[in-house]
């Protein structure tokens, strides 16, 4: 009778253990998922903290020339102007030139040649290798 006995409890411990294991790995499982997410959305936020920062300096040294500058149509990746760094390779940009013609509320100001509004576009890619994009805009205007 003795041995009847152990052998439910035997069995009773073996269900416990197959779910205990079943619940641990399902939190294992999770905790990976979470864990991968969280190092996208990182990576994600790294980057477009890049971007903005690499965006305000092209735009700062812009309006820093003399001249309004041409229009960069083709993406230009970022690693010329700080070394040759290659993390900066992953950062490209193109610039659009929208020249500023008047302005003034009472009496129009004629501004051809002097003004322009600036759209920067920089583009780079996240972890996963989905790509994104930065606008920024300014106003540059040209330094006697």
């Amino acid at each position: 009778m003795r041995s009847h006995r152990m052998g439910k409890e035997k069995g009773v411990a073996l269900i416990d253990a197959l779910i205990a294991v079943f619940v641990i790995s399902t939190g294992v499982v999770g905790t990976l998922d979470l864990i991968t997410a969280c190092m996208t959305e990182i990576d994600y936020q790294r980057k477009i903290t890049m971007a903005g920062m690499l965006a305000a300096s092209k735009l700062e040294t812009l309006d820093a020339a003399d001249a309004i500058p041409a229009a960069v149509g083709t993406p230009t990746s970022f690693a010329p102007e700080f070394g040759g760094l290659p993390e900066y390779n992953k950062y490209e940009y193109t610039l659009a030139v929208t020249p500023i013609v008047s302005a003034g509320h009472t009496a129009p100001v004629n501004l051809t040649g002097w003004s322009a509004k600036l759209v920067l576009t920089v583009n780079f890619k996240d972890l996963n290798s989905k790509p994104h994009k930065l606008i920024t805009t300014g106003i540059k205007t040209k330094r006697l």
